[in-house]
């Protein structure tokens, strides 16, 4: 009749033809995706991505097998780019990276422009910690994407510790201090070990030797009564609420009545609570609790005095 007559063997004969316009769909279906959510033919499979990612159709190139199709998920949603073990269908829900807690660090290939060369660059590589979703604290919700970090963790990745004391209104320290890290706690001024200067532990954004500068956390605990420091008119020895928690209490403090030198006075002194070689200047003052004549309970902040001895602070006494 005239007209050409296609055999399995002529369109065998066409297989490099039939490569590239398979190659061509794909180019295709990348630059100008179809559809809410990214979708496009080609991904039932895949439930089309779930409307929560890209699909990329599967090519079956010569000799190669079947084709597979591929989503890549949306942020927040269930990609290997952003955690492992995820969906590959984008159905559920990722949630935060952080780096973990317990496992081998990862070595990293850097680059970095040689300073003498204008073109040449130096690889390089550097520690990193691994990561993981939760941060290996915590499990991920995948209805909502979030983390619900084990005892003793918090963040919203897990990757910091929680400080303790935590209320029945969800305050911690018991509602009388502040929770720092590492790094805060360094540059307070009335933290312990009491220094005569600040100390910035941890740059900005830490490595692998201060990797616990902005993950460690603890209570600094309140002091109403009194400024904790080492500078005139502060005082050593402890805030008012103390503990780990900040729990408790401590009773207030005058010089023992009995004695003939002034406990109080901690001018070029330091206490157990200080940092070696740091001291008190002219007119820093020691706590003592009940002036060293009553018992403190330290549930309360209160002092039972000993006999003979009376006042809120235990400081007056009494003769017969």
């Amino acid at each position: 009749n005239g007209q050409p007559t296609w055999t399995a063997r002529g369109w065998g004969d066409m297989a490099p033809l039939r490569t590239v316009l398979w190659a061509a769909l794909v180019l295709l279906a990348q630059v100008f995706p179809s559809g809410a959510g990214h979708t496009a033919r080609g991904c039932a499979s895949l439930n089309y991505c779930s409307g929560h990612g890209q699909c990329f159709p599967g090519v079956e190139l010569q000799g190669q097998g079947a084709s597979r199709d591929r989503c890549v998920c949306d942020s927040g949603w269930g990609g290997v780019e952003t955690a492992r073990g995820q969906a590959i269908d984008c159905s559920e829900r990722s949630c935060p990276v952080g780096a973990v807690w317990a496992d081998l660090s990862v070595r990293y290939g850097v680059v970095t422009r040689m300073p003498s060369e204008d073109s040449a660059q130096n690889m390089s590589t550097e520690l990193r910690p691994a990561t993981a979703e939760c941060s290996a604290a915590g499990k991920c919700v995948r209805a909502t994407g979030v983390c619900e970090c084990f005892e003793g963790f918090a963040g919203g990745a897990c990757e910091r510790m929680e400080c303790p004391g935590k209320t029945e209104t969800g305050e911690v320290c018991h509602g009388h201090g502040l929770c720092l890290s590492l790094r805060q706690l360094g540059l307070s001024g009335s933290a312990h070990p009491l220094s005569n200067e600040t100390h910035e532990y941890g740059p900005v954004r830490p490595h692998l030797d201060n990797w616990d500068a902005h993950r460690i956390f603890g209570c600094l605990c309140d002091s109403p009564g009194w400024t904790v420091g080492l500078g005139r008119g502060e005082t050593q020895g402890s805030s008012e609420f103390f503990g780990p928690d900040c729990s408790l209490r401590r009773c207030p403090s005058g010089d023992d009545p009995v004695t003939p030198e002034d406990e109080t006075d901690c001018s070029n002194r330091t206490l157990e609570t200080g940092q070696r070689g740091a001291s008190g200047e002219s007119g820093n003052l020691c706590h003592v609790d009940c002036s060293n004549r009553g018992k403190c309970d330290f549930a309360s902040g209160t002092c039972s005095c000993f006999d003979g001895f009376s006042g809120h602070n235990c400081a007056e006494r009494r003769f017969s």
